[in-house]
């Protein structure tokens, strides 16, 4: 990889964006092929080739090894962002749901439409208006009240 690239900030790897991650790494060819489908051995010179290609090979493993660790960790750190954030879209969208302003004397009026048609049943904390006063302060306190 050449020297100028950027390096991570948590990891010290060396990445460049700009590029396919696949692409910085140079594939390495077996440069005695021809050996790998017979049972002769290397002369000294594809033995010295071998033993070069297996170092090169070794250090680009080691590097692909160092950048897929490096994505597992910012995967790792984009899924905690991504949660963070939809908890806290999800929280706040709540806060602007329109059954917060509905007046309480109108939400009083909904509550006595729930309740149950028999007496025993309203002792049951399944069904209103109890379960009403389950819900928050606010309702605790309207189903209290009507």
């Amino acid at each position: 990889m050449p020297a100028t690239s950027p390096r991570c900030t948590n990891c010290k790897v060396e990445y460049d964006i700009g590029r396919d991650f696949t692409s910085q790494f140079n594939t390495v060819f077996s440069p005695v092929y021809h050996l790998l489908r017979s049972h002769e051995p290397p002369n000294p010179a594809e033995t010295l080739a071998i033993t070069n290609m297996l170092s090169e090979a070794r250090d680009i493993l080691a590097a692909v090894d160092a950048m897929a660790d490096h994505l597992c960790e910012v995967m790792k750190l984009l899924t905690d962002e991504k949660r963070h954030h939809q908890a806290l879209i999800l929280e706040h969208t709540n806060l602007l749901g329109p059954i917060r302003n509905i007046p309480q004397d109108v939400l009083g009026y909904i509550f006595l439409l729930c309740l149950p048609s028999s007496e025993e049943a309203s002792f049951d904390f399944k069904n209103a208006p109890l379960v009403l006063t389950q819900v928050c302060k606010e309702w605790q306190q309207c189903a209290y009240i009507y």
